[in-house]
C-alpha cells in the first residue's frame, strides 16, 4: 500500500515561449538598462567625490567593482585585471577611511582608479551578453555563500 506524501503539490512553471527563454540570454544587454545602470554608478561616484555619499552609494560602487572583476576573471581579460585590483584596493581604503572619519574622503589616485574601473565596467556591459552577466552574478553569489574573499572592512581593520 502506498504512503501519502506530506508535500504540497507545486505545479511546474510553464514557459510560454521556449525559444525566447532559451535564446533570450544570448542577446546583448538592453540599451535602456545600461543607461540606467551607468547613471546610478555615475551618481554614486559624484556623491562620493562631493562628500555627500552614504553607505548605499558606496555599496553600489562595490557591486560594480565585484561584477567587473568577476567578468574579467571569467573571460580572461587579464589586461584590465590589475586596474580592477587597484580599484578594489582603493575602495577598501575608502571604506577604512569612512570607518575612521564617518564620511567618504577620496584621494586623487583612488578617484582615478575607481573612475577607470567604472569605464571598464561600462565597456564590459557594452560587449557582454545577458547570460554572461547572469553567470557573473551567480559567481559573486557563490563566493559570498562560501565566504571566498568576503572579509568586511571592519574585519580587515581589526586584523
Amino acid at each position: 500500500m502506498a504512503t501519502k506524501r506530506n508535500k504540497k503539490y507545486k505545479p511546474r512553471q510553464v514557459i510560454q515561449n521556449p525559444m525566447q527563454y532559451l535564446c533570450g540570454g544570448y542577446k546583448k544587454i538592453d540599451g535602456e538598462h545600461k543607461q540606467v545602470l551607468n547613471i546610478k554608478n555615475s551618481e554614486a561616484m559624484l556623491k562620493i567625490v562631493n562628500g555627500t555619499a552614504d553607505k548605499p552609494d558606496f555599496d553600489l560602487l562595490i557591486g560594480a567593482s565585484n561584477m567587473a572583476l568577476v567578468l574579467c576573471e571569467i573571460h580572461d581579460h587579464n589586461n584590465a585585471h590589475d586596474d580592477l585590483i587597484k580599484a578594489r584596493d582603493a575602495l577598501h581604503s575608502l571604506g577604512k577611511r569612512y570607518l575612521e572619519l564617518g564620511r567618504f574622503v577620496l584621494k586623487g589616485d583612488e578617484m582615478q582608479a575607481i573612475n577607470h574601473m567604472l569605464e571598464i565596467h561600462d565597456e564590459q556591459l557594452n560587449v557582454m551578453r545577458v547570460v554572461d552577466v547572469e553567470r557573473g552574478y551567480a559567481e559573486i553569489q557563490r563566493r559570498l555563500r562560501h565566504h571566498i574573499g568576503t572579509k568586511t572592512i571592519v574585519e580587515r581593520v581589526a586584523a
